[in-house]
Formats: structure tokens, C-alpha cells, sequence
């Protein structure tokens, strides 16, 4: 989702609740062809290292995401992995999510709100592929009206 716009840039389809870790790759890879972001904004179901090294390494878009993902350490420790560190530094206080743009993240709320008020708050379809196809169907229209 752009934050500027609220357009869905990209979305996956399916039923919940589960988690959310392994999704990255498959939504890097419907992101429009020649599409440039500068930055990507997730909650702590994207953390992982192994998403973060995707995101920066493979595509060239830093993940800011905080570092809660998993158990946390025995000794109090910051977490392991070079980019989970990172974010445990970057993002420990309000002042440096603020200073690094991770208070945007709000904004997909803003998104899943709008679609609600604006189109519907329940499926009507009955089967899963069904549903998956009405979401689609929800999106696009979410962005002609944006």
C-alpha cells in the first residue's frame, strides 16, 4: 500500500488468522513490474532475518519492522542476526520510529477501514475461492475510487 495515495500496491488472499513470516516473498513478487520503493514498513509478523535479507539484498528495499518476532532471549540480550539487531537499535523508542518513518505503518489500518466503510465489512461469497475472488474484486475497486 502507497502511504501517500492508500493504493493497494499488492495483496495476498486467504483466511486467517495465521502467520504472517512467510508471506513476504510471495507479495515482493506480485509488486507491479518497475515499481521503486524506497521503503518498506511491516508489524512484527515480518520479522525475520531471513525477510529482511530478502527485502534488502534481493529487491533493494529496506524493511523497517520490529524486532519482537520469536522468543526473546535468556540473557536480555538484543536479537541475534545482523538486520534483526539493526531494528532493535533503530526502532527502541517513539522518537526513532518517528525519525525513521515507521509511524506510517498506521495507514494500512486506514486502508483496511476504508474498505470496510466504503465497500462492505463482510463476504458475501461462501467458498474459499469464492472469497478470494470477491477480495480481489474489493481491491480493485478500492483503487479506481482512490
Amino acid at each position: 500500500m502507497d502511504c501517500a495515495t492508500h493504493l493497494i500496491l499488492a495483496f495476498l488472499t486467504g483466511r486467517g488468522p495465521k502467520p504472517d513470516i512467510n508471506e513476504l516473498a510471495p507479495l515482493l513478487a506480485r509488486l507491479p513490474e518497475g515499481l521503486i520503493l524506497r521503503k518498506l514498513l511491516g508489524d512484527p509478523g515480518l520479522d525475520s532475518e531471513a525477510n529482511h535479507v530478502l527485502a534488502r539484498e534481493e529487491h533493494g528495499i529496506p524493511l523497517l519492522t520490529p524486532a519482537k518476532h520469536g522468543r526473546p532471549r535468556q540473557d536480555g540480550g538484543p536479537p541475534t542476526g545482523f538486520y534483526r539487531r539493526r531494528m532493535h537499535h533503530q526502532l527502541r523508542t517513539r522518537r526513532q520510529r518517528r525519525r525513521r518513518g515507521y509511524t506510517q505503518r498506521a495507514q494500512i489500518e486506514t486502508v483496511n477501514s476504508m474498505l470496510k466503510r466504503n465497500l462492505t465489512d463482510a463476504l458475501t461469497s461462501r467458498g474459499y475461492h469464492a472469497q478470494n475472488r470477491e477480495m480481489r474484486w474489493l481491491a480493485l475497486t478500492h483503487n479506481i475510487m482512490v
